[in-house]
């Protein structure tokens, strides 16, 4: 046990251990482990070997420099040298830890094990595993989460209930909520109640595939109306609410926003979904290259951030980074500006926005889409009703009531012995069960419809799929028989003339014939093999549906004789 400071070093210092300084000739080990052990459990953290600390003012955990561990390490522990007056008498002084001595202390290994692991950030107290309760403040099973900031809201009385006319813009229902106090942040809504929020709070989107669903007789009978894109928000808002419910290792589905017009409520929405959980947004730029893009990810992932959101996209998604973001449990990347690798717990939910962005197959499979649809010529004609923006989605009442609705939802969920995404008849996708089971069980047990329901490919969707299937459309036409045969040039053409694969297609037109570049040949030509495949050039091909009817699409030879087929394949 080390000396504890007393006399006058106490009163400067306070009652804090001492701890000497490795002198010269003497091993780290030794320093590292007493450092270790006086500052375990007071509030330091790891991202494998990434030591952390969180930012209060912030709501989130930084990486802490040799520099500011320094004179944060003094809070719990002061450190010696050894020194001796001139008649040889040994005496102690106070040293700051030395910013070399204090860089091979946070790199050790040896101070991992006195270090508990963050897997991932809560700026609020969210779900906890079992759907019933929230997560403590404080670090608990690899999650830190931050107390709910409840601000003074207003129109708050002592009565078991208040309305929130105070707190929201008018118009709202007159929602009914209990009183508030430090154990309970959220409102104890019902069901009925939070249905009712979550459907008044996204009235004014255009979501672009509306109908009618007739209801059964257990559920009251009649109409209601509803939209897949509504129904993919509730589970993108849920997705970031219910973290803590998904075990460790299972799959999180992404969420792609994508409208025919600027100021749609893209980014809008990402922030509803983002924010009240987050308390705050960050949208990132997309990246061109691979390489950026994964710096961006690991990044994110050293900080415990719970959310990657790509805002304002143009063009095609398709990355390979991002796709192994989706369906990777773990995370290995390197830190920024070091040699050094890591690897780290994986809970990540990604949002991209963009106007009439493509996606690429695997990408498609990894997401949900949103699809918005504005009719108005001029953007700015719209005339919604009520501004709903960042500084409203700020505001901790307004955040409060979005989580009390979400927990809403889970609460009735979990009460009625939770219900999975398969008994209403949805499929999840494949390698994602596990969590379209959940979040689509309770999306469809709140009356939203099915998130997991695929968008129509004529007016969203996968863009490549469809494109694909334009171009099947074209080349079923010219069949003569049942067999046509077609040259690249003569796909390519159709691809220019059709406006077909247009993220990729660049080349001349001359004379009434487009000739593409030869990055564009091997771009389009790579897309087309995986759509019509051949093996070691041999006949093989792939099998389509279309009206009905079977077809065989592939390829034959090799290079300049190489030629695409079309078949009657019943």
């Amino acid at each position: 046990m080390h000396e504890v400071l007393t006399g006058e070093l106490a009163n400067r210092y306070g009652l804090l251990p001492i701890v000497p300084l490795p002198r010269e000739d003497e091993a780290l080990i030794g320093f590292v482990h007493s450092i270790g052990t006086h500052l375990q459990g007071k509030g330091i953290y790891r991202r494998d070997y990434v030591v952390l600390i969180p930012d209060e003012e912030k709501r989130r955990i930084r990486t802490i420099t040799p520099a500011a561990f320094c004179s944060w390490s003094q809070r719990y522990v002061v450190t010696s040298k050894l020194k001796h007056d001139r008649n040889g008498q040994p005496y102690t002084v106070i040293k700051d830890m030395p910013r070399e001595v204090a860089s091979r202390v946070l790199e050790s290994p040896d101070l991992q094990q006195f270090l508990p692991e963050i897997e991932v950030v809560h700026a609020v107290p969210l779900l906890g595993a079992d759907g019933s309760s929230l997560l403590e403040p404080g670090f608990t099973n690899g999650v830190y989460t931050f107390a709910f900031d409840h601000g003074q809201p207003a129109g708050v009385t002592g009565d078991k209930s208040a309305s929130l006319r105070n707190e929201v813009p008018l118009g709202m229902p007159p929602i009914r909520k209990t009183p508030i106090s430090r154990e309970m942040p959220y409102y104890e809504w019902t069901l009925e109640e939070s249905v009712q929020f979550l459907r008044w709070l996204l009235r004014e989107f255009p979501f672009s595939d509306w109908r009618e669903v007739e209801q059964s007789d257990n559920d009251g009978g009649g109409v209601i109306r509803q939209s897949r894109s509504q129904a993919v928000q509730v589970a993108a808002m849920l997705s970031m609410f219910c973290m803590a419910m998904m075990p460790r290792g299972s799959n999180r589905m992404g969420f792609v926003y994508t409208a025919n017009s600027q100021r749609s409520g893209k980014s809008l929405l990402a922030k509803l979904a983002i924010t009240p959980v987050t308390s705050g947004f960050k949208g990132q730029s997309w990246k061109a290259s691979e390489e950026e893009l994964s710096k961006v990810i690991d990044a994110e992932m050293i900080a415990g951030s719970n959310y990657i959101c790509f805002d304002n996209v143009r063009g095609h998604i398709g990355s390979p980074a991002l796709e192994s973001l989706m369906t990777s449990p773990n995370w290995t990347g390197r830190i920024l500006k070091e040699s050094q690798m890591f690897e780290v717990k994986n809970r990540m939910n990604l949002f991209i926005t963009g106007n009439d962005c493509t996606v690429s197959p695997d990408m498609a499979h990894r997401c949900l889409m949103v699809e918005l649809h504005i009719n108005e010529g001029n953007v700015q004609d719209r005339m919604p009703s009520w501004v709903l923006d960042d500084s409203w989605l700020l505001e901790k009442e307004n955040s409060r009531c979005i989580l009390s609705a979400l927990w809403g939802l889970v609460r009735s969920w979990v009460q009625d012995d939770k219900p999975m995404a398969s008994s209403y008849g949805s499929k999840p996708r494949l390698g994602f069960e596990h969590w379209g089971n959940v979040i689509g069980g309770i999306v469809a047990y709140a009356g939203f419809g099915d998130c997991l329901e695929q968008p129509d490919l004529d007016s969203g969707g996968n863009s490549e799929e469809r494109n694909v299937h334009e171009l099947l459309d074209y080349l079923i036409a010219r069949i003569t028989h049942t067999r046509a045969e077609f040259t690249f040039q003569d796909v390519s053409q159709v691809c220019f003339d059709e406006g077909l694969f247009e993220w990729m297609l660049e080349g001349k037109e001359y004379d009434g014939v487009y000739t593409v570049t030869p990055k564009c040949r091997s771009a389009l030509g790579r897309l087309l093999t995986r759509y019509a495949p051949s093996i070691d050039g041999n006949k093989v091909g792939r099998r389509y549906v279309r009206d009905g009817k079977a077809y065989l699409f592939g390829t034959r030879c090799k290079g300049r004789h190489r030629r695409y087929f079309i078949e009657d394949a019943q």
